[in-house]
């Protein structure tokens, strides 16, 4: 068992929803924290309820972008290779095991067979 949920979802995809909760449960537990009904993208709206639900922080992808536009680059982690999301505050590494690797925690890392050729960006 995993203590990580990986989603993928259409980015463009909207959704109406209204959630069918017991009243009194709604108003004692969850009205400050979850709204009647949601409109909107499709992993916003999934976001927004699980964050209601559980109390849990979500994470999604940063800020950074590789060379293809993408939001991680191919890597590997011990036998595994994968893809590696960099975070604000963390990496996650893709598909097996699903890791989070805190920056705090890194002790060390190495980089090798770069592939420039790839890469070209116009100046």
């Amino acid at each position: 068992m995993y203590p990580h949920i990986v989603l993928q979802f259409e980015t463009d995809y909207v959704v109406e929803s209204t959630l069918t909760m017991n009243e009194d449960l709604f108003a004692t537990k969850y009205k400050d924290k979850l709204e009647p009904t949601y409109k909107g993208l499709i992993y916003e709206v999934f976001t927004m309820v699980l964050r209601g639900l559980s109390g849990t922080k979500l994470t999604s992808p940063g800020k950074f972008r590789s060379c293809q536009d993408g939001y991680a680059v191919k890597s590997s982690l011990k036998a595994e290779d994968g893809v590696l999301y960099p975070l604000e505050k963390s990496f996650f590494f893709l598909p097996k095991p699903p890791t989070l690797i805190l920056y705090d925690e890194m002790a060390k890392y190495s980089k090798c067979k770069l592939e420039f050729s790839k890469c070209q960006r116009k100046i």
